[in-house]
């Protein structure tokens, strides 16, 4: 029987480089050797909790090595994780747990609250794990406790021998339905996004010191914290992200890299900060989730001396493509050309192949994508059709092979029997002088069906008006697909992956 256990990768750096420190937290070092023990132990507490290969087993924490500990020792036991997002409230929670049949939940002690609200009617959910703060000595009745479990357990186990096709985790998403729905990665889909990413576009080593301020929710945290062992780095990790934290972090770990939204180089650049910090240490970063304007490329390469590379994907798999920094500032808009491996194809509403250069919905598949929808056998009869998946997404591809974005589909605005994509409009408010961010949304119109708005960050001294960036859309692209309506704003709603939230913006315009 062919075995892939993604625990493998932790206990070949903890063979090769058990000394070497593999995270680093609130100045805290803490080896590979040390993880690999302890994930060990855990998997055998895993086992006398009676969690089974298969099994599920929920995790509400924050970025902590406890975490990938928990995430290690729940794939040498076969079960499959259920990382969550830390802010999950409990009613949202008990919701996922349902969904999930978990066994188990561990929550750190800041989230017990929550925890214990989640855990109240998932009948399948047997056990709740605490994990206590640190200097907390408390031991609530209703819990068990993480220390415990560890301190009597073995440090030696047989990892379960893993097929492939196994689950390896469950990655919950609201999507833009709000509805959660469970994103199942086997053991082979969560190798290959981690190899695709950290190998061919991050090019990790055993130098770079990696900072992981991604959710533990997010494909980017998976990718992030098994590449890192993959090439032998050091992650350091931050437990939630706030700006003077994270550049804390880079200047006392002397971090080399990290991966977010675009809207954290947006931070970077412009936060008055960012200064007091020695950055010198970053060599490169990587910027995905949204779309990277090329003047940020430009201006953060040249203030930081970092070079970003930039890509295409989504929680059910990443990446389809990506693209250097060398082609994000010659290939304008681009998220590059498909990954190694994944095949591609934009096609019509029929499944047909629409034509070189023209608009339509991005289809992939490839070894990284996921297995399908956690109890959704509907939603993946619509996703999966012939072998593809159908990501929602509208997009182009040119004669090279390169993609270009267009929107998603359910941000295309019809405005007066036009579509209009609002990514379309962002790119080119993003490309004014004094624009720091753009969101774009159709607000209902009595005439029109839908009008189209923007919303406006500028950047900081910077003014425009309405007018002025209005004019500016209608000197770049066709009258109709300009704003008609433009609103400033200090700041603009953000999703826990931190990206624009158009789904809040259109909930403030519901009803109008």
């Amino acid at each position: 029987m062919n075995t892939l256990n993604v625990a493998a990768i932790l206990e070949y750096a903890a063979r090769t480089m058990p000394e070497k420190s593999f995270l680093l937290s609130n100045g805290n070092k803490f080896t590979y050797h040390q993880i690999e023990t302890d994930a060990r132990r855990f998997a055998n507490a895993l086992r006398f909790l009676n969690v089974m290969p298969g099994d599920r087993v929920a995790l509400l924490m924050p970025n902590i090595p406890e975490l990938a500990v928990c995430l290690a020792g729940i794939a040498k036991a076969g079960a499959v994780a259920i990382p969550l997002h830390p802010s999950t409230p409990g009613l949202a929670l008990q919701k996922i747990l349902l969904n999930a049949e978990a066994k188990v939940l561990v929550a750190f002690e800041a989230f017990l609250e929550s925890a214990l609200q989640g855990k109240q009617g998932a009948v399948a959910c047997q056990h709740l794990v605490m994990v206590r703060q640190p200097g907390s000595q408390s031991s609530p009745d209703s819990v068990e406790l993480y220390k415990d479990l560890l301190h009597f357990a073995p440090d030696s186990f047989d990892t379960h021998p893993a097929r492939p096709q196994d689950p390896a985790v469950i990655l919950y998403t609201s999507g833009t339905t709000g509805q959660p729905k469970g994103v199942v990665h086997s053991q082979n889909s969560l190798y290959f996004n981690v190899l695709q990413a950290s190998l061919n576009i991050w090019g990790l080593t055993s130098e770079d010191v990696v900072l992981i301020a991604t959710p533990p929710s997010t494909i980017f945290f998976q990718t992030l914290i098994w590449g890192s062992a993959l090439h032998l780095s050091s992650a350091s990790l931050i437990s939630q992200f706030d700006l003077e934290i994270f550049l804390k972090a880079i200047d006392r770990d002397q971090v080399t890299f990290f991966a977010g939204v675009p809207t954290i180089a947006h931070y970077l650049m412009h936060a008055s900060v960012t200064s007091q910090f020695n950055l010198n240490s970053l060599s490169k970063c990587f910027l995905g989730g949204s779309a990277v304007p090329q003047p940020m490329v430009q201006a953060f390469e040249k203030q930081f001396q970092a070079k970003i590379s930039s890509g295409y994907g989504m929680t059910e798999g990443v990446p389809f493509c990506y693209i250097h920094s060398d082609e994000l500032n010659t290939i304008l808009n681009s998220v590059g050309r498909p990954a190694p491996g994944v095949s591609l194809r934009i096609v019509d509403e029929t499944g047909q192949e629409v034509p070189t250069g023209s608009p339509g919905e991005i289809t992939v598949r490839g070894p990284q994508i996921f297995s399908g929808y956690f109890h959704a056998e509907e939603l993946n009869q619509s996703s999966f059709r012939d072998g593809w998946f159908h990501t929602g997404d509208i997009g182009r591809q040119d004669e090279a092979g390169y993609v270009y974005l267009i929107d998603r589909l359910n941000n295309v605005i019809k405005r007066s029997g036009y579509k209009v994509y609002s990514a379309e409009v962002e790119q080119v408010l993003a490309h004014y002088p004094s624009v720091a961010q753009a969101a774009v949304i159709g607000i209902p119109d009595e005439a029109l069906g839908e009008e189209i708005k923007a919303y406006i960050v500028l950047k900081p001294g910077a003014e425009s008006t309405a007018d002025e960036l209005i004019a500016h859309c209608e000197l770049q692209m066709e009258a109709y697909k300009a704003p008609r309506l433009v609103e400033f704003r200090d700041e603009l709603p953000m999703t826990p992956a931190g990206k624009i939230s158009h789904q809040a913006l259109r909930a403030e315009n519901a009803g109008q």
